[in-house]
């Protein structure tokens, strides 16, 4: 009797544990905070075409560095930095999620500023045409 009371509470621990570990909640992305430059970039320029460059590459590159990503990029003829974030314990899924999701409320909200910076609640990214003061 008492061999069967602990296979069944092994059991029970068990699809406990991998059930609890496969459900996932998407991330949350309600809006921290936003700060869009005034100037608006010409599609057409070129500093368009570093922006267009470093903000996918900065969504790709945080899940995979530790959730932190710190990145430049020169096109030849112009220059931008870029930062991304996600909060400790967020997976990489969830973290390529809100990153995402920052990227269509910054878009959004602002439109194609030249330097921005947007915070939800598990993420958030900023880029500059200057380096940032912090780095």
């Amino acid at each position: 009797m008492a061999f069967s009371s602990h296979v069944f509470l092994i059991i029970l621990i068990m699809v406990l544990f991998f059930a609890g570990s496969s459900i996932s909640a998407p991330p949350d992305t309600t809006l921290v905070y936003l700060s869009c430059s005034e100037d608006v970039v010409d599609p057409l320029t070129l500093h368009q075409d570093c922006i267009r460059a470093i903000v996918p590459l900065i969504i790709r590159q945080v899940p995979l560095n530790q959730n932190s990503y710190f990145t430049d990029h020169d096109t030849g003829r112009t220059r931008c930095w870029g930062r991304g974030w996600c909060r400790h314990g967020v997976w990489s899924f969830d973290c390529r999620q809100c990153l995402n999701a920052a990227n269509v409320k910054l878009a959004m909200e602002c439109g194609s500023p030249d330097q921005a910076m947007i915070g939800l609640m598990e993420c958030g990214f900023r880029y500059d045409n200057q380096t940032f003061d912090d780095e």
